[in-house]
């Protein structure tokens, strides 16, 4: 090996350490020093203009809702009392939070909801702001924590769904029934959902499933409104389906995403009690459709969220001497478990299942040089273990050894290692979560 490329293979692991390492955990860097959003780019990817607060170190972009010409008690309403839709992005440690609330009317909420889930935004309440307005105005709250970018761009992707179902291009289920001359074969929908059922007034047939929790160090179960429920009216070929589902926090998103891709609205999210424990979340709902396929439907939305499980990561080990190494590795996993599965990431006292690992090694092979010896291309491969175990029993559920990632450079194309490292242990971090697919 000439002296030249010696070198040159020191430089670059040291520029690869200068620009991947951090300082502090991934839970635990502090906002002294702390690099600021990329304001520009969080216009560009939401579509919309922001302001910064330095005194925060928070940056918000606004939807004002001017289109919509709605009055409350005969007020006609403008942007500044209460129209104006925003999301605000801020550093949280390596990672960026964002925390927003989209201005909707009824037929934009589902499609809207949608889109926000799928991009991997938690919708954390839905609900009103006024009474007596017409037309009917309801506001959607989100939230999410993970890389700037994603967010962002999941953000605008909201907002153009926004704007794409503004003027009434949204949805409206419809179904032409009377509730009270009803026709449901309660049988069908008792063995689909695996619960007993009762008949009500007017052929509606209505399944409940309690659950208890403590209020006020007392526990509380069914019959004082701990419960999930569901009605079907009409027939087992046309019917509607309204009801209630009572979540902890870590199971409303799942919820909310299985009941969504089965079709059925969400009309509410919100909580019922105060100092509850563990808190209860609410969401409503109303779906139209054959009983069979309605029942599924909630089936399947029950079978989430008594598949929930909780989650810690910790910092992965590095074996190898590239500084930072373990907490991109850490970073990206957390994101991809967030954005793609249905376990939430918790602290370690309140997880019921751990992921730990190491990045054995990591390797760079020179692909090709120029004619003065300099490095064209390079392919950087990185050597990870895995393990996630049930924390209450110590029981190994998967293990995953020795899986590798390769990312191949081309310097004269404007790569960086930095950005090639960066998506290698994305890549990593997407690889390792679809191994641990058929676990979740």
């Amino acid at each position: 090996m000439t002296r030249r490329r010696t070198l040159m293979l020191v430089g670059v692991a040291a520029f690869i350490i200068a620009l991947i390492g951090v300082r502090g955990s991934v839970q635990g860097v502090g906002e002294t020093g702390q690099a600021k959003l990329d304001t520009a780019g969080i216009e560009q990817l939401t579509g919309a203009k922001g302001t910064w607060s330095e005194e925060e170190g928070v940056f918000k972009v606004s939807l004002p809702r001017g289109d919509i010409a709605a009055t409350v008690a005969g007020v006609k309403m403008s942007v500044p009392m209460g129209l104006g839709g925003w999301a605000s992005f801020k550093k949280a440690g390596d990672q960026c939070m964002v925390m927003g609330d989209s201005v909707l009317l009824e037929d934009q909420v589902n499609p809207v909801m949608s889109v926000a889930l799928d991009e991997g935004l938690e919708v954390t309440a839905l609900h009103n702001h006024f009474m007596w307005d017409s037309p009917r105005v309801m506001f959607m709250h989100v939230g999410g924590m993970g890389d700037e970018t994603r967010l962002a761009r999941a953000v605008g992707k909201v907002f153009a769904k926004i704007r794409q179902t503004a003027g009434g291009k949204g949805e409206t289920p419809k179904l032409d029934i009377d509730a009270s001359k009803s026709v449901i074969d309660g049988r069908k929908i008792e063995d689909i959902l695996g619960h007993k059922g009762d008949p009500q007034g007017g052929g509606v047939f209505k399944v409940t499933v309690g659950r208890t929790i403590t209020m006020h160090g007392h526990e509380v179960g069914n019959m004082m409104g701990i419960n999930t429920w569901a009605s079907f009216a009409g027939s087992d070929d046309k019917a509607v389906v309204d009801g209630d589902f009572i979540m902890t926090e870590a199971e409303l998103q799942p919820v909310l995403k299985t009941l969504r891709a089965a079709g059925i609205n969400i009309v509410a999210i919100h909580n019922h009690m105060t100092f509850e424990q563990p808190r209860a979340m609410f969401l409503h709902f109303w779906g139209v459709g054959s009983t069979g396929d309605l029942a599924r439907g909630i089936k399947r939305a029950l079978d989430a969220q008594a598949g929930v499980k909780t989650v810690y990561v910790e910092t992965f080990d590095n074996k190898t001497f590239y500084r930072g190494f373990e907490n991109s590795l850490t970073r990206a996993l957390v994101n991809e478990i967030n954005a793609k599965t249905h376990m939430r990431i918790v602290p370690r006292n309140q997880a019921d299942t751990v992921i730990s690992g190491q990045i054995r090694d990591f390797k760079q092979v020179v692909l090709s040089e120029d004619l003065h010896n300099n490095t064209r291309e390079m392919r950087v491969t990185a050597y990870v273990d895995m393990t996630w175990t049930d924390r209450r029993t110590g029981q190994v559920i998967k293990k995953v050894d020795g899986h590798t990632t390769s990312k191949q450079i081309k310097f004269e194309t404007g790569q960086t290692l930095e950005t090639a490292t960066t998506e290698l242990f994305q890549d990593l971090a997407k690889e390792l979560v679809e191994k641990l697919e058929t676990d979740w």
